[in-house]
């Protein structure tokens, strides 16, 4: 179950993609860091990107550093390679409508199934809008999601 965790954490950081017309613009306006200090710790996310999508992460926490680097086919995310201080492997596979059908994490294959709107994967049932952001993620306890779609967020003009 803490695998799928980590997976649901790297995703997160990728929810708030959403794509750009106009790809002549500068990279510049893409999020470059994200700092995060919780109980006197500080975690730094360093984003890099390919073709205006995020294509490594770098994590340092304290004196950890943790590099994700992705890979995508068609569009799709479809591998997530970790190394440093925690390492592993993170593919994805998707249905003939883009839907993700399943994640193998460090050699485990879970199943993904969609019903109606909701996908399931190792217990955990979320939703998704239009443009592939979460809307809710049900593992217990319920996290719903609300976007402001009239103002730009911090990854607008990353492609999705």
């Amino acid at each position: 179950m803490k695998k799928v965790f980590l997976f649901f954490a790297t995703l997160g950081a990728l929810t708030f993609t959403s794509c750009s017309d106009d790809d002549n613009e500068s990279s510049a306006d893409l999020l470059q860091r994200l700092s995060i200090n919780s109980s006197g710790v500080t975690t730094t996310f360093d984003f890099t990107y390919n073709d205006r999508r995020v294509s490594q992460i770098v994590k340092t926490s304290g004196e950890d550093v943790t590099t994700h680097t992705l890979l995508y086919t068609d569009g799709n995310l479809t591998s997530v390679t970790t190394t440093g201080a925690e390492s592993g492997l993170t593919t994805m596979t998707y249905d003939s409508n883009n839907r993700l059908s399943g994640v193998t994490i460090d050699g485990d294959v879970t199943p993904v199934t969609y019903n109606n709107g909701t996908y399931t994967l190792g217990g955990i049932q979320f939703t998704m809008n239009s443009r592939g952001d979460f809307n809710t993620v049900f593992s217990g306890d319920l996290y719903t999601f609300n976007y402001d779609t009239s103002k730009n967020g911090a990854f607008e003009r990353a492609r999705g």
